[in-house]
């Protein structure tokens, strides 16, 4: 039987802030009041504990990190639908509060990391923990880590610069690049185009779209969209999102990441408006007429 909740995320996390109401009509009055009755209610349902402090909850986003008062709580073990059943996956775990502005819940990089090592295979749409198979291991290419603001940031050659990218399954865009980098050689569109993207935190920045070369490690990733944002991005050059990463399967551990083909192919922004952003200026790269090609699709 449906219930009201028996809908998308999207849709269950405007059923529960739209749930709770207060006089005080401004956003921030109106999301703090829903927050609070919202964790009430979790706590009450779920049997969790809150702790009698709380901790500091930094978020990095696309444009900027953030960083609030954040409520922890400690609750039953998470439970993962899975064909014929139910998967439990430890005794208990440590929630952290945040009032995001669009999400239901994050998975942390954390998470992961306590069940790593970790695979994720958009192809097969499975993501798999715990993982001991010396010959699935060997099908992977490897290259050592940096965490930053709780996300895997590595190296990637992108128009012939080696350029530090963290690792965004959150964000669609196939790659996003900070203000003022660098890069050797690109392809222009033939008519200006850019796209606007939102953070994680609520943030709004402006992207201006072209053509480069991308190789990871030993995988040669073809000519992909690359957007160039108006502002700098803290702790790394750019972000790599699902276009990208969709044609890979990723290998998550606390002391490597690898990558392999997925099977699927990367993927090219439809969701583009003619015209430049402001304050953005373009790399002055070399034009590559020569670039190795992928077919690509479009969302």
């Amino acid at each position: 039987m449906r219930t009201k909740y028996s809908h998308d995320l999207q849709t269950k996390y405007r059923l529960v802030v739209d749930a709770s109401t207060t006089n005080d009509d401004s956003p921030d009055a109106r999301m703090t009041q829903s927050s609070t009755n919202a964790l009430a209610s979790f706590i009450a349902r779920t049997g969790c504990r809150m702790y009698t402090s709380g901790c500091t909850m930094r978020l990095m986003g696309i444009g900027e990190t953030t960083e609030s008062q954040s409520d922890l709580l400690l609750c039953p073990d998470v439970r993962f639908g899975i064909h014929g059943g139910l998967l439990n996956t430890s005794a208990s775990e440590v929630f952290v509060t945040n009032p995001l502005p669009s999400s239901v819940h994050i998975l942390t990089m954390d998470f992961m990391m306590h069940r790593s090592p970790c695979v994720l295979m958009p192809a097969r749409g499975q993501f798999i923990w715990n993982v001991d198979d010396a010959r699935m291991h060997s099908s992977f290419v490897f290259l050592h880590p940096t965490f930053v603001g709780g996300a895997i940031r590595i190296p990637m050659l992108i128009g012939g610069t080696e350029l530090n990218i963290v690792i965004d399954t959150g964000a669609s865009a196939p790659l996003s690049i900070a203000r003022d980098t660098h890069i050797t050689t690109c392809r222009p569109m033939s008519t200006p185009l850019r796209a606007t993207q939102v953070g994680v935190n609520g943030e709004q920045v402006c992207s201006d779209a072209l053509f480069t070369n991308v190789q990871i490690g030993s995988l040669n990733m073809g000519e992909i969209q690359v957007f160039f944002n108006s502002h700098p991005i803290q702790g790394a050059d750019g972000y790599a999102g699902m276009g990208l990463l969709r044609a890979l399967d990723i290998w998550f551990a606390s002391h490597e990441v690898g990558f392999r083909y997925s099977g699927l192919q990367t993927r090219t922004s439809a969701v583009l408006t003619e015209g430049k952003c402001k304050n953005t200026t373009l790399p002055q790269c070399s034009v590559r007429n020569d670039a190795n090609t992928t077919r690509e699709q479009h969302f």
